[in-house]
């Protein structure tokens, strides 16, 4: 029996928790808020690479009841905070550690779901445009310097 998305949901939410550092409102403000008035938050290797296990035990689970539902069940907060967690690691001066799995994971799905937001007016843009970004900053095909950012991660503050 497939899980509902009601089960997905919760899922992504304990992951958010079991991530989220201590102090930091939301994923959301540990990507795009102000770095000034945050928590002091670089993790480690190692506590990166827990999240990104966990992140591709949670797609997994996600794409196999339908895959589109990476666009529309996986919480947005999931994605920011594997995002902000890379993005930690780089200004860190550390390399993202290499999942390949995940990043071959979201480009098996990358095709379906690219024809979905163009079949349907945009709808997942920036959740796509979350799960390229994690894909191509764990592939290894475009490593930037240890302390640089991949140069797919867009850190504007996001509204």
């Amino acid at each position: 029996m497939l899980e509902s998305t009601a089960t997905l949901d919760a899922a992504a939410a304990a992951f958010v928790r079991e991530f989220l550092p201590q102090g930091v409102p939301s994923p959301h403000d540990l990507l795009y808020g102000d770095t000034t008035n945050q928590p002091a938050f670089a993790p480690s290797t190692h506590e990166g690479a827990r999240c990104l296990a966990a992140f591709r035990a949670l797609v997994a689970r996600v794409a196999q009841v339908d895959p589109v539902y990476l666009l529309l069940v996986l919480p947005t907060d999931a994605s920011e905070l594997v995002v902000a967690y890379l993005a930690r690691l780089c200004e860190g001066g550390s390399q993202p550690p290499r999942n390949a799995a995940l990043a071959t994971l979201i480009s098996l799905h990358t095709p379906a779901l690219e024809a979905f937001v163009e079949t349907h007016g945009g709808l997942g843009h920036d959740a796509l445009k979350r799960l390229r970004t994690i894909g191509n900053s764990l592939d290894g095909s475009a490593d930037p310097a240890p302390g640089e950012l991949p140069p797919d991660i867009n850190f504007e503050v996001q509204h």
